[in-house]
């Protein structure tokens, strides 16, 4: 039985909706905020919240759910695009990387459009038992359509991406690029672990300061 989107939880306890606003609320960059708002969406499959539940299944890869996350985000930033927003294509194609990697180090933009046989035939596995209904409904809600990613899609985010990535030659512009995107995907990573350890918006602002000696 597929597990109702809006009964799915993220960690034992705690809904998956609640962590996906949770995370999104601190981050005002609006496609940073769309990532976080998808960045677990992949959590919602049945093998997953089995996994919750110390049902881990056969094949551990079917709990992985980042690619997931990120393919739904694709889908959400492509319907913004097919709905006439404009949104450079070098910030959809490091948005998704940031949630296909938010569990890891980054690694080429390029190479993570491109899916192998063995991620294709996971992702479809996964699909099965996600409430995809539920999901676009609660994504309405919030105002974000969804639209469906073909090949050609990714090809042509590729052919559009790349070049825009590359273009800029002069060292200082390209260290500033560089580090704006660390700077975000730090942002949607202390957002989703302030929310997976319980802490609240802005804790790290007005919580207690301390010494080194008092460290120490």
């Amino acid at each position: 039985m597929v597990p109702a989107f809006l009964e799915c939880e993220s960690h034992p306890g705690r809904t998956l909706v609640d962590h996906l606003l949770d995370v999104s609320r601190p981050l005002h960059d609006p496609v940073l905020r769309l990532a976080a708002l998808c960045h677990d969406a992949g959590k919602a499959t049945k093998y997953f919240q089995e996994y919750l539940c110390d049902r881990p299944p056969k094949d551990e890869r079917l709990k992985w759910h980042a690619q997931l996350g990120a393919e739904i985000l694709l889908e959400v930033l492509l319907e913004k695009l097919q709905a006439g927003e404009e949104i450079a294509p070098e910030r959809i194609i490091l948005a998704f990387q940031f949630v296909r990697r938010h569990h890891g180090a980054l690694d080429d933009v390029g190479d993570g459009l491109s899916l192998a046989g063995d991620e294709n035939r996971l992702l479809a596995d996964q699909r099965r038992v996600l409430d995809e209904a539920g999901l676009h409904a609660w994504l309405a809600v919030h105002g974000h359509g969804v639209r469906s990613c073909s090949d050609k899609d990714r090809v042509q985010l590729r052919v559009r991406a790349l070049p825009a990535l590359k273009s800029e030659r002069d060292l200082g512009p390209c260290m500033a690029r560089f580090q704006r995107a660390l700077c975000d995907f730090g942002r949607l990573i202390e957002s989703d672990r302030d929310s997976a350890s319980g802490f609240g918006q802005g804790f790290f602002e007005t919580g207690p300061r301390y010494t080194t000696s008092q460290v120490e």
